[in-house]
Order: structure tokens, then C-alpha cells, then sequence
């Protein structure tokens, strides 16, 4: 939710710029931006055939992190 909130507030930014602004650790920001990159909530500038040695930029995705939040949203409350 961390990383998110950033990109919805900051804009794009690299992940060192998220690491940063987080304090979420190396590693965890890696396996939650392949996360968030998998689900579409997360764009990156450059297609993975192109990533191995470039700096890459993360993106919010609006509308598909609005989607899936509005999903949270209504399984909460019809868990309560």
C-alpha cells in the first residue's frame, strides 16, 4: 500500500526513489513490484526483453488499482 500511495502522490518513480520515500527494504520492494507489475496496478517503462542493465520508472495504473481496491472494499464489508 506503501509503494501506491507514493506513485499516486509522487508520480513515476524509480524504485531506489521508492525505497527511499517507503523505507521498505531491497528486497521486499523488488518481489512487491513484480507483484504489482502482475496484477496491472503497477506499469513499467520498458518491456522486460529491454530491462537487464537500464534504470527502470514505475507507474500507478488509476483506474486498475481504483478496480481492485473497490474489490477490497466490498469483500471487507461483506465480511463484517
Amino acid at each position: 500500500m506503501q509503494i501506491v500511495r507514493h506513485l499516486r502522490v509522487a508520480g513515476p518513480s524509480m524504485r531506489y526513489q521508492l525505497e527511499q520515500a517507503t523505507g521498505v527494504k531491497h528486497a521486499l520492494m523488488v518481489q512487491s513490484l513484480s507483484k504489482l507489475e502482475a496484477t496491472g496496478v503497477v506499469a513499467v517503462n520498458l518491456p522486460p526483453e529491454e530491462r537487464s542493465t537500464r534504470a527502470l520508472t514505475y507507474s500507478l495504473n488509476q483506474i486498475r488499482a481504483d478496480y481492485l481496491l473497490e474489490l477490497i472494499i466490498k469483500y471487507v464489508r461483506a465480511r463484517g
